[in-house]
């Protein structure tokens, strides 16, 4: 009888861990199709998809995540924090893409969520000063774009609303690779935003690669290093399609 009641035991403690790992698994049903790169920042910046485009941490720290996980997010200083990708990725993203991130933003400073914009590269349309931003602007706005030098923008969709401060919110930009104003698209926590689109400029060319690596949590403008993120950044992802809108509320209930 005793051993009969410790294999009951055992097949209770064996149903309730699959049952534990079934809720695991649904809850990391996040899409996969289209992932370019991925990046958790637990304290590093490997690449989780299948593409090994792994960055280099610089001057950002290990901290809490959302969920309270030790070294599950990295630090932004909002001075010279940043991440840089070792692998150029945009010529996978030429026909639409979704940024997609969790951040913790202190509203010091306007801030790069993600960015390829070679603002030292040669000036002049469709040169080399060109590339995708992601970020907040210096009014705490969300705002997405693809610039081919200075203010001729392949479209520029940037929120009406401020962005909340001193919390955790979920940040997703798409392109659906069209060269018009309305191509783009913002959510926060799953919910599109209301966008002030701002028309392309004069463009004499198609889709052009940048010559500037992706970086997170910093820009380049003319003069350098711009635009440095102040707070946390974690759950970083790259699609090269525009996600529907059930798989963007997977990814802001993560």
């Amino acid at each position: 009888m005793k051993i009969k009641n410790i294999l009951c035991a055992l097949v209770a403690i064996l149903m309730l861990s699959c049952s534990n790992d079934s809720k695991d698994d649904d809850s990391k049903n996040i899409p996969s199709d289209g992932l370019v790169a991925y990046y958790t920042l637990n304290n590093e910046a490997l690449d989780k998809s299948i593409n090994n485009n792994d960055g280099e941490i610089i001057e950002a720290s290990g901290s809490t995540d959302r969920k309270e996980k030790e070294n599950g997010a990295l630090e932004f200083n909002g001075i010279n924090s940043k991440v840089v990708l070792t692998t150029q990725i945009d010529d996978a993203l030429s026909t639409g893409l979704t940024f997609s991130a969790w951040i913790y933003y202190t509203g010091e400073s306007t801030g790069r969520i993600l960015s390829n914009y070679n603002g030292e590269g040669e000036a002049g349309n469709c040169k080399e000063r060109i590339g995708f931003n992601f970020g907040i602007t210096a009014d705490k706005q969300l705002n997405i774009h693809y610039a081919i030098d200075g203010d001729d923008y392949v479209g520029r969709a940037t929120a009406l609303n401020t962005i909340n401060t001193n919390e955790w919110i979920h940040v997703l930009g798409t392109w659906d690779g069209t060269f018009t104003s309305g191509g783009f698209k913002l959510y926060i926590n799953g919910v599109q935003l209301d966008t002030e689109n701002h028309e392309s400029g004069i463009i004499s060319c198609d889709y052009l690669q940048s010559l500037s690596p992706f970086y997170i949590g910093m820009g380049h403008c003319a003069a350098g290093e711009c635009a440095p993120f102040g707070g946390k950044i974690d759950d970083v992802r790259i699609y090269n399609k525009v996600l529907n809108s059930d798989d963007i509320k997977l990814l802001s209930e993560e």
